[in-house]
């Protein structure tokens, strides 16, 4: 297992990193390329074994080198799905086509954050030639690079105006009520210049007074810290999230089209199912029911919030787990 720091040099400056009987040559100029950029970076060899974990990927994922070097990248760690919730460490791994030769690929993938949320990240995987990793045992074998980076992951840091003038939930990092009446109608304003349609979505977390009653009131949470965080992490910057109350949030999403919102709700209900929080033994998962509607001016946006209330209960009703929508795809 790789540990920075205390690798050891060979006659020729080579790098050596040791794994299970398997030792693995690194050029020094390459890893001192890979630990000084901003994109997470690991090297997987043919069984996808992670060979090395730069500074950046721990930032971004939470993992450190030393949770995951020596171990699958679909142990429980990435565990990359697409926005239709395929696993895709199980089928379509954009890693896979990279190992079986192909030089280099790019997708937009959601990866599992150690703290248990789903993170949009943009991937790009290179094929690097066996030559310039010699592996004794398998020197034939194909190694693969894996650059990657999060999507808008600067638009929700809570500033000091939104605290100072309590605009935002503490414990999620998002809008309260306050701060979601203070900043819609300027965004409104701002929307409706470029011609943008308002789709509005209530979300309510599925069985959450069991979890707390089960698990107790910080596992409750850590579910709706992560909740939160699996959603702004998805939305667009001009986009709005809220903590409406409890378990409850609302979502503003501007577009261009409302015949998008549904599959919009769809996707937002399939990336809160496929988070996990691992404790110990403990792999807790939730789901959420989603109401949407659109927003219709001069509607007022409580009008709206109610609305998506009715049919957020109505997806409780229908057995949990659902999105019920006003809106069909053909608008």
């Amino acid at each position: 297992m790789f540990c920075d720091g205390l690798a050891d040099y060979n006659m020729t400056g080579q790098n050596i990193e040791k794994k299970k009987g398997t030792t693995m040559i690194i050029p020094p100029f390459l890893r001192e390329i890979l630990n000084h950029l901003t994109e997470g970076a690991y090297i997987l060899d043919q069984s996808r074994t992670i060979l090395f974990w730069n500074p950046a990927a721990e930032k971004i994922t939470g993992f450190q080198a030393e949770e995951v070097v020596g171990k699958s990248c679909k142990d429980n760690i990435l565990r990359h799905i697409d926005d239709k919730g395929r696993n895709l460490c199980e089928d379509g791994c954009p890693m896979l086509c990279i190992l079986s030769g192909e030089r280099f690929i790019e997708a937009d993938v959601f990866l599992h954050h150690k703290k248990g949320y789903r993170l949009p990240v943009h991937v790009k995987g290179i094929l690097f030639p066996s030559t310039l990793f010699p592996t004794l045992n398998h020197p034939t074998e194909n190694v693969a690079i894996e650059l990657f980076f999060p999507l808008w992951q600067e638009f929700f840091i809570p500033t000091e105006a939104l605290i100072r003038l309590a605009l935002n939930d503490p414990l999620t990092e998002t809008l309260n009520r306050r701060g979601l009446e203070s900043l819609f109608y300027s965004r409104l304003q701002e929307m409706l210049a470029f011609k943008k349609h308002i789709g509005l979505l209530f979300l309510d977390v599925d069985n959450f007074k069991q979890i707390n009653d089960h698990y107790g009131h910080s596992m409750g949470d850590k579910v709706l810290f992560n909740t939160a965080s699996t959603l702004k992490h998805t939305l667009r910057p001009f986009d709005l999230l809220c903590r409406w109350g409890g378990e409850e949030f609302v979502v503003v999403v501007f577009l261009d089209t409302l015949a998008h919102l549904p599959k919009i709700a769809e996707r937002y209900r399939s990336l809160i199912a496929s988070q996990f929080i691992e404790e110990g033994d403990l792999c807790i998962t939730v789901t959420a029911s989603i109401g949407a509607t659109s927003v219709s001016p001069p509607e007022s946006l409580e009008s709206a919030i109610q609305r998506a209330d009715h049919l957020m209960y109505q997806a409780k009703q229908r057995g949990k787990n659902q999105v019920v929508c006003d809106i069909t795809e053909e608008g």
